[in-house]
């Protein structure tokens, strides 16, 4: 493209690179709004796609670990209800006997309150 300066005495020829030409500068624009648009269409949400999946993983192995717990807790439910385990938990957590035994308990060594006594 080729421009004339405004003095009508001075008619000199200005050259307008190619690379600088309106309809140049509107296609370049054009690309560079379209990479723009695709990456907020590609890109940001494959990085959300990702991070869900990641979150999924979490949540399954959660998942996973409370029925494996739920098992665990409905079989105590269970034990709890005979009389076995019953009898079990009051001779090993309370102490308790039946009328006709006697219960012993086994102390542990005294601690001497003195650091110089020797053995």
């Amino acid at each position: 493209m080729t421009r004339k300066s405004g003095s009508p005495r001075a008619q000199r020829t200005i050259t307008v690179p190619a690379i600088l030409h309106p309809r140049r500068l509107a296609w370049a624009a054009l690309v560079v709004v379209t990479v723009v648009v695709a990456v907020m269409f590609v890109v940001v949400p494959a990085t959300s796609w990702f991070e869900l999946r990641s979150e999924v993983e979490s949540r399954r192995s959660e998942l996973s670990r409370l029925e494996a717990e739920t098992v665990r807790l409905e079989q105590r439910i269970l034990d709890l209800q005979t009389d076995e385990e019953i009898e079990r938990i009051a001779r090993s957590e309370y102490n308790l006997v039946y009328p006709d035994e006697e219960a012993y308990a086994v102390l542990p060594p005294p601690v001497l309150a003195e650091a110089g006594v020797a053995e």
